[in-house]
């Protein structure tokens, strides 16, 4: 009777015993699951006191100022890349309008295909050696994205002052006299005016505009 009782008291132990084993287990795994979020959510990553040049882990207020300044390096526009894909491509021709309007369709809200289709004939100075490609295509961005003609009319008169002139027979003849080929004068102006819009279209992402 003894002996049963003693056996009995043995499994009940052993029962206990993996019960026990199974919750800490169980802890285990959640204390592991709340660890990985936490590394998600917020990465540890070394910032540099620039005050003192000292590497610090960011945690406490180092961790508020990481994640802020990765939401202001994620807000800036950036469609440069995506541009010089487009003037590097070798199974077509990309103009120097198309190589901006199709990129900046996430600002037109124009599809890739009307944004390659409107660029189509205002390459060359619309063909005749009128006014930039790249240019024009810009104006259009801006007149899209809602701004009005103060933006572009000072986009215009600063590209002007820097080239001395707006139309690219103008434009052509100039880097020809510097020794430049024609693809590299004109990715140099379509990347410049990139970089233009992009800054404009960052700095006024949520300004009002109001309409004309």
């Amino acid at each position: 009777m003894e002996k049963g009782r003693h056996a009995s008291a043995i499994g009940r132990d052993s029962d206990g015993g993996a019960l026990l084993n199974r919750g800490t287990v169980i802890v285990r795994e959640k204390l592991a699951f709340i660890e990985l979020r936490s590394q998600i959510l917020f990465p540890v990553s070394s910032l540099k006191d620039e005050e003192n040049g000292i590497t610090k882990s960011a945690t406490g207020n180092n961790k508020s100022k990481y994640i802020s300044s990765k939401w202001e390096e994620e807000k800036k526009m950036n469609h440069l890349p995506t541009v010089e894909k487009l003037r590097g491509c070798t199974e077509r021709h990309y103009n120097c309008a198309q190589s901006l309007l199709v990129p900046f369709r996430d600002v037109t809200g124009l599809s890739e295909e009307k944004s390659d289709r409107l660029g189509n004939l205002f390459g060359s100075g619309m063909h005749h050696g009128g006014m930039c490609g790249a240019l024009t295509a810009a104006v259009m961005i801006l007149s899209l994205a809602g701004f009005q003609k103060d933006t572009s009319t000072a986009m215009i008169r600063e590209f002007k002052q820097r080239h001395d002139s707006t139309m690219c027979r103008d434009l052509l003849a100039a880097s020809a006299q510097k020794g430049l080929v024609r693809k590299e004068h004109c990715d140099g102006l379509v990347y410049e005016m990139t970089r233009y819009l992009d800054d404009v279209l960052g700095k006024n992402e949520h300004a009002e505009r109001n309409n004309p």
